[in-house]
């Protein structure tokens, strides 16, 4: 389906549930340790646009998504949002994400199922209807980021990279307790970009707003937690990856800490970036990989 208007969008919905067990080989993960980021430090933040239930869909979607918006976009934030098929095909929402995507700093991902419901047509047909909501005339993009809603396999795998998904959103799925940047699964061309987690007094907490508001965090609390991250990833030099929700983030105190993270990582110098621009930047040079085989 094509739609006469302007604008590019990667929506992010609904939830991630159940873990995947993959291990990545020494000699990649010392050569994905080696690879050096641009000199500035980079935050991907990602937007999740969805609502919590189907009564106020439409207010959640729209309005919360639009309060999102008027933040980052006259601030030229790059930053990644993704969507399911469904959303994309629904007649309600579809010239809304288009005029989103047209965005030149806006990248689209996917959302879509996992486990037993996973399944390639399933997949290409939502890859196709995310797609599609582009404007005539204007260069269609592809999509290549996928998060699953629920647990997948090591069998999975070939699925996504035969629709040309390059890259998989993982917040709390793959095990990837010790990665802090984009890491490239064994055997496969597929990469992982772990959302940021940081230690706490309460354990350790994912930069995820629905994670926060799970721990019934206030939204200083929650502003709190992220500037704690900021500090730790340009401490250690390494990126920062931060997942938004529409509904919990477009509005109220969370939406004010939103806009005071963006500030202070604006006034530190931190570079925002889409994720597949952090995970291309992750991908070890020729002169590395051939050191790792040594």
């Amino acid at each position: 389906m094509r739609i006469p208007s302007a604008l590019l969008i990667v929506l992010f919905l609904s939830g991630i549930n159940g873990a995947v067990s993959q291990n990545v080989s020494e000699n990649v993960s010392a050569v994905n340790e080696s690879v050096s980021m641009d000199q500035k430090p980079q935050m991907a933040l990602i937007l999740d646009v969805s609502a919590p239930g189907a009564g106020d869909a439409r207010e959640y979607v729209i309005n919360y998504t639009t309060n999102i918006l008027n933040i980052l976009d006259p601030r030229n934030i790059n930053f990644t949002v993704l969507t399911t098929g469904d959303l994309a095909a629904d007649n309600e929402y579809t010239l809304f994400i288009t005029r989103i995507g047209a965005r030149a700093n806006h990248e689209m991902a996917m959302n879509g199922p996992g486990g037993e419901n996973i399944s390639m047509g399933a997949i290409r047909k939502a890859k196709r209807e995310v797609e599609s909501c582009y404007i005539c005339g204007t260069e269609k993009k592809s999509v290549v980021g996928y998060r699953p809603s629920e647990r997948i396999n090591e069998s999975d795998f070939a699925i996504f990279e035969s629709l040309g998904i390059s890259y998989i959103i993982d917040d709390g799925m793959f095990f990837s307790a010790n990665a802090s940047r984009p890491y490239l699964l064994d055997n496969t061309t597929l990469y992982v970009v772990p959302v940021t987690s940081i230690a706490s007094d309460s354990g350790t907490v994912m930069l995820s707003d629905r994670r926060a508001a799970g721990m019934n965090m206030s939204g200083d609390e929650w502003y709190s937690i992220l500037s704690r991250g900021m500090d730790d990833a340009m401490s250690r030099g390494e990126p920062l990856v931060v997942l938004i929700t529409s509904y919990i983030s477009g509005s109220g105190d969370y939406m004010d800490a939103l806009e005071r993270f963006i500030d202070d990582a604006s006034e530190r110098g931190m570079s925002f970036v889409k994720v597949n621009d952090l995970v291309q930047m992750s991908k070890p040079t020729p002169t590395l990989m051939a050191a790792a085989l040594l």
